[in-house]
């Protein structure tokens, strides 16, 4: 609609490209295509992956596709693998979307798959940041995370990361937004089942560390009730998710589980005290690198607010609560993996495209004014993205395997 300028003010020229909207259908309809040309990359070279969760999680995705649906929820370790027999490392739920697309004709589903949890958790982080500070912010969390070191290595993935960052980002968004709306409460609720049945008891770190972020910036006790509907969901997945798998196998899955992730733990408690001493540090420089820039910078706005005595932002509070309670809590396990802190890579972005944007203002306009064109712009930084990622992983895979 044509605007026109207020009595006793300036006529402004129009600015280039200021005016284009597209249709929702036509930017709907680039997502799809732009999701297709990366799958179809990804297939014509045959891009092998290499980490072994990866190669593992694909191959039974592959293996569930070609079987019956009821068989879904009871897969088998691949031969040669390190176990044998049914899979009882995670929840099945993880391979069910991938095992879907391989049924529907796509020869990588478990690579489609992680493409759209990826572009699933850059929607979820821009409408994060755009609700704690605007859509400028938003943009510039999204470009951070996109050219990070960690959102360059798991574009090419077929392991639970993606997935379980997603519903973290998911979390955040709908608790800032439930005084908006009853549904926000409830997709809160929703993203901690997701969770929960992307990643098993990991996925339970989810709780903790939203009540952490709602102690700081919210207590609003209507609140709770959202976060008792999550874990009755939970609940009630878990009890369905054991009667169908001892009625495809025989036996239950919890039980299982449960012993293999306490083996684990137990393990690794063996080793001297001290190694838990070192987690915070071990976890604080991985975040520092694979969330390079968006965590230098997020650093350097926290340092400067502390400076000058001023109050954090809510992104800030952000970092401190969710990406500061992530490596808190799992520094409390002697086991330790970068990876177990992911969904806190992506949280110092918003923070630190905060503090980049008020440091260039030009920056800021430039994001506002060509806001239409910045999705499509995106894309265009996925396909070319992806090529160079698959280029440089045959010659320097070893720099890019880290945070296995």
């Amino acid at each position: 609609m044509r605007t026109f300028p207020e009595p006793g003010q300036k006529p402004t020229s129009p600015t280039p490209l200021a005016g284009f909207v597209a249709h929702p259908l036509v930017l709907a309809s680039a997502w799809v295509a732009c999701v297709l040309v990366l799958h179809a990359i990804v297939a014509a070279v045959h891009y092998p992956l290499r980490d072994a969760d990866s190669t593992l999680y694909e191959s039974i995705s592959e293996q569930l596709s070609r079987r019956p649906l009821r068989e879904w929820i009871a897969p088998f370790f691949p031969p040669e693998r390190f176990k044998e027999g049914l899979f009882l490392e995670h929840p099945a739920a993880f391979f069910w979307p991938a095992a879907a697309l391989g049924t529907l004709g796509f020869a990588r589903g478990a690579l489609l798959a992680n493409f759209l949890y990826f572009l699933g958790s850059l929607y979820l982080l821009f409408r994060l940041a755009a609700a704690l500070a605007d859509r400028a912010v938003g943009w510039a969390a999204v470009g951070s995370y996109l050219f990070s070191p960690l959102g360059i290595q798991y574009l090419l993935r077929a392991n639970h990361e993606n997935a379980w960052g997603l519903a973290y980002l998911g979390g955040f968004w709908c608790l800032h937004e439930m005084p908006r709306s009853r549904w926000f409460g409830l997709g809160f609720a929703l993203f901690g089942v997701f969770a929960f049945a992307m990643k098993g008891v990991l996925g339970l770190s989810f709780w903790p560390v939203m009540i952490a972020w709602w102690v700081i910036v919210s207590r609003r006790r209507k609140d709770a009730v959202w976060f008792a509907l999550g874990v009755v969901l939970i609940a009630l997945f878990s009890g369905l998710y054991e009667l169908a798998f001892r009625r495809a196998t025989g036996q239950g899955f919890f039980a299982g589980y449960l012993g293999t992730q306490i083996g684990y733990v137990a393990f690794y408690e063996q080793r001297p005290l001290w190694g838990k001493l070192v987690n915070p540090f071990y976890y604080l420089l991985h975040l520092l690198w694979f969330s390079f820039p968006g965590s230098i910078l997020a650093a350097w706005g926290m340092w400067r607010s502390r400076r000058r005595a001023e109050a954090f932002t809510a992104a800030q509070w952000l970092a401190v609560a969710g990406s500061g309670g992530t490596v808190a809590l799992l520094s409390l396990m002697t086991r330790r993996a970068p990876r177990y802190i992911f969904p806190a890579y992506a949280l110092v972005h918003v923070p630190g495209a905060e503090t980049v944007l008020r440091r260039l203002p030009r920056l800021r306009g430039f994001l506002e004014r060509r806001a239409a064109w910045l999705p499509y712009l995106l894309m265009a930084s996925l396909l070319v993205v992806l090529p160079l990622r698959i280029a440089v992983d045959q010659r320097f895979y070893r720099f890019l395997r880290f945070i296995e």
